[in-house]
């Protein structure tokens, strides 16, 4: 952190996570925009140049998602990249067709 704020803030959030959140939460609430900048750029640094699963281990976070949850959200998103792909194909040839037809005149 001290590669990007001054020492002392760096210094002044080097405490245990929960103390971090604890101030964020209190600087949000109180609405001290500096406090609440340090506290998120400390957090950030914290998951800066990670791994998902490293990310997830530094922060406690485990897998709570079912197989059948996973399998379902990985189809949602293979059929919105698949209607994506379709929408930007009608897209190029739309373009291409009123590029022609203004070539036309």
């Amino acid at each position: 952190m001290s590669e990007v704020v001054p020492q002392w803030y760096a210094d002044y959030l080097a405490v245990e996570q929960a103390t971090v959140f604890a101030v964020l939460l209190g600087a949000n609430y109180m609405n001290i925009t500096e406090l609440v900048h340090l506290a998120c750029a400390t957090i950030a640094s914290w998951a800066k140049c990670k791994t998902p699963q490293e990310i997830m281990q530094t922060f406690g976070i485990t897998e709570d998602f079912t197989e059948e949850e996973i399998r379902q959200v990985k189809a949602e998103n293979k059929e919105l990249e698949e209607r994506m792909k379709r929408a930007k194909e009608e897209e190029a040839a739309a373009a291409g067709g009123a590029s022609s037809a203004s070539g036309a005149n």
